[in-house]
């Protein structure tokens, strides 16, 4: 099973994010706004991410 690690350091206005492949290896590093578009920008990230690299598991951190 392949999986992708998230993770997410929280702040107040703006979110720094990081994916890691299980194997190691980093897929993404990248900062959003703390708002809805923010969140939109950080799903269709992840999601295209996984579908890209076939990753079928994720695990997810936040600080």
């Amino acid at each position: 099973m392949s999986q992708m690690l998230v993770g997410i350091d929280v702040s107040m206005r703006s979110h720094h994010v990081q994916f890691m492949h299980g194997e190691g290896h980093s897929l993404a590093d990248f900062s959003v706004s703390n708002d809805i578009e923010g969140a939109n920008t950080l799903i269709q990230k992840l999601l295209k991410t996984a579908e890209k690299n076939q990753l079928t598991q994720l695990k997810i951190g936040m600080e």
